[in-house]
């Protein structure tokens, strides 16, 4: 008697199961990413020059090319340690979510470096463009968002500065 109905069943189920396929886990509800705040580092034992672009909604918002300095010791009050080269990207890019895809490249080498925010459906992302150790480019990225937007280390809401 259970096998008719367990039988009886399965269409219903595998109708349904048609249902979900091709929905993406826990629904589309992607609707980009919010980058909160952008920087470029050096930790590598040479100054360069990072090319970086910016593309939000697939619109260039900002290209601007960053000297930066070597790693250097630095001493204060007494101690001694390594600072990375470092400067500040102005938010050149709406505040709210959406496709932000980041390209970037060390002096004048040919490759371009690409990191597309919204791969892993992040809600909101710090990044930075580091040339590392090896003179190499990386993209460090972080989704601890923990500065409220317009807060510091952070894009003011609706925040432009093409």
């Amino acid at each position: 008697m259970r096998r008719r109905h367990v039988l009886a069943a399965l269409p219903a189920l595998g109708t349904a199961g048609c249902l979900w396929t091709g929905l993406p886990f826990g629904g589309d509800s992607n609707d980009g990413t919010e980058l909160r705040s952008l920087s470029v580092s050096n930790i590598h034992d040479e100054a360069h020059v990072v090319h970086l672009l910016v593309e939000y909604d697939g619109e260039v918002v900002h290209w601007r090319s960053y000297d930066v300095e070597a790693m250097h010791e630095v001493t204060e009050d007494g101690t001694t340690y390594d600072k990375p080269g470092w400067a500040s990207v102005p938010c050149a890019w709406p505040a709210e979510p959406g496709r932000i895809v980041l390209r970037a490249r060390v002096d004048d080498r040919e490759a371009w470096e690409t990191f597309d925010l919204t791969e892993g459906d992040p809600d909101c992302l710090v990044v930075d463009a580091q040339v590392d150790r090896d003179g190499l480019l990386v993209f460090l990225q972080s989704g601890e968002c923990t500065s409220p937007p317009g807060g510091a280390y952070a894009c003011a809401p609706n925040a432009t500065t093409r």
